[in-house]
């Protein structure tokens, strides 16, 4: 088991976390998927004030990023995700 010490930085473990994406890993997008639905639900859910369409567009987002996966800048996923989460 890793000590605190030993952990990578946030940013390090997300890139290699859309490296394994990049490979073909699903697990590893459900990593993602796990991580940032909640957060992105969040987001709409406060943008409309309605659970449905909160829920769709945070679907939505994560499956445009999972279809564009390859142009996810590795050390600014967060940013880019949220980027693409206003646009909505």
């Amino acid at each position: 088991m890793e000590t605190i010490s030993e952990k990578k930085p946030f940013d390090q473990q997300e890139a290699q976390i859309i490296e394994s994406c990049l490979t073909g890993d699903n697990a590893a997008f459900e990593k993602l998927f796990t991580q940032y639905r909640p957060q992105l639900f969040t987001y709409f859910l406060m943008r409309y004030a309605d659970f449905y369409e909160a829920e769709d567009d945070a679907q939505e987002v994560l499956l445009n990023t999972y279809a564009s996966i390859e142009e996810v800048p590795k050390n600014h996923f967060s940013a880019w995700i949220f980027d693409m989460a206003s646009r909505f």
